[in-house]
């Protein structure tokens, strides 16, 4: 019982904060003065507890620029309570 009660906590944590937590990742990624507009989830599942796998992607406004430059995604590995993220894959 005490182990269903984790594994649903964990699921409603992760599904509540995992793509807060990746949204917020990748807009701080792209470095200061850049902007990041469409940016949208693809893929947001359970893994191995207590982490997530997020795929987002979005297009890139450079410092200075007026229109996005490129489209830029990554693969993410989060885990929703800390906020710890590990980039799996970036392009």
């Amino acid at each position: 019982m005490i182990l269903a009660l984790l594994l649903a906590g964990w699921l409603v944590i992760g599904v509540l904060r995992a793509g807060t937590v990746a949204r917020d990742y990748f807009a701080h990624a792209h470095g200061t003065g850049a902007t990041v507009v469409n940016v949208g989830v693809e893929i947001e599942a359970p893994a191995i507890p207590p982490f997530w796998v997020v795929s987002i992607s979005g297009d890139v406004i450079e410092a200075g620029r007026t229109s996005p430059v490129y489209r830029s995604a990554m693969l993410l590995v989060v885990e929703p309570l800390t906020g710890w993220v590990v980039v799996f894959g970036a392009g």
